[in-house]
């Protein structure tokens, strides 16, 4: 931790913190240089400093304003023009030892595929690996997120013995509706249970497992041709969701029962 005797016992002393970029920010990132055309480069910062047996107290400062890198640390350097770029690579490599990966192929285990004017950007080893680390690999598929007609409470089934592995595995679908926007309605439901899971909400997460399987290069495409201009959506009838009254009933019996009430 660089100037870590600035921490405070009891306010921040055993926190760390890491910039890590958003990846809806990656996304947006990508957008503007398919769209723009600018050139692109990886890289990343090789640092043996944390990887080296110390035989003695290592100390560090800095001024105000000056960075010192002590992780592995990914760059994506864009321009309107190579020559920048490579003039910036060049000042970079004799500062630090660099590894140049070239264009931009897998980057905080998103899958990039490059064309003259387009981006396909989608999580297939992601997916691979879940689908393995769930047990579904031979599995048949579904054609749909949902199942047709499902509705899904906080009262159905019983409650998980364990749910660890629930948790594991809607933090991942999480992760993975960054490139598969049509799992997000479905991750969203089965996210609202994650203090309470039930047999009938991981028996819906193992559905979006068996659809994301049968859909394993499904991704996200970004035209050259597109706009930059931004457009968003709501939900304008929240309010009336089905599962609102629902919900309510469900945290007044737990506060009822274990003494605790969770807002919502």
């Amino acid at each position: 931790m660089a100037k870590g005797y600035s921490k405070k016992y009891e306010v921040d002393y055993e926190k760390t913190f890491a910039y890590v970029a958003r990846l809806t920010t990656v996304r947006c990132f990508l957008v503007v240089v398919v769209i723009r055309q600018w050139s692109f480069l990886q890289l990343y910062v090789k640092n043996e400093f944390l990887h080296d047996t110390l035989s003695e107290e290592v100390y560090m400062t800095s001024s105000p304003g000056i960075v010192i890198l002590l992780l592995y640390v990914d760059m994506i350097i864009t321009r309107n023009d190579a020559s920048g770029i490579s003039d910036l690579q060049t000042y970079l490599n004799q500062q630090f030892d660099m590894k140049i990966l070239g264009p931009i192929r897998y980057i905080l285990r998103l899958e990039v595929s490059d064309f003259p004017d387009s981006f396909y950007l989608f999580q297939a080893k992601y997916v691979f690996d879940l689908i393995s680390r769930a047990g579904l690999t031979y599995c048949q598929v579904a054609s749909t997120p949902l199942a047709y007609n499902v509705r899904v409470t906080p009262h159905d089934g019983f409650l998980l013995d364990d749910s660890t592995l629930f948790r594991q595995f809607v933090g991942s679908l999480i992760y993975l509706a960054i490139t598969r926007l049509d799992i997000a309605h479905a991750v969203h439901i089965v996210s609202q249970f994650m203090v309470f899971p039930r047999t009938s909400h991981y028996s819906v997460v193992l559905h979006i497992l068996r659809y994301v399987k049968g859909t394993l290069l499904h991704g996200l495409h970004f035209s050259s041709h597109s706009s930059l201009a931004l457009s968003s959506y709501s939900d304008a009838n929240w309010a009336g969701g089905p599962y609102r009254s629902s919900f309510s009933h469900f945290f007044a019996q737990q506060k009822a029962n274990f003494g605790f009430s969770i807002k919502c």
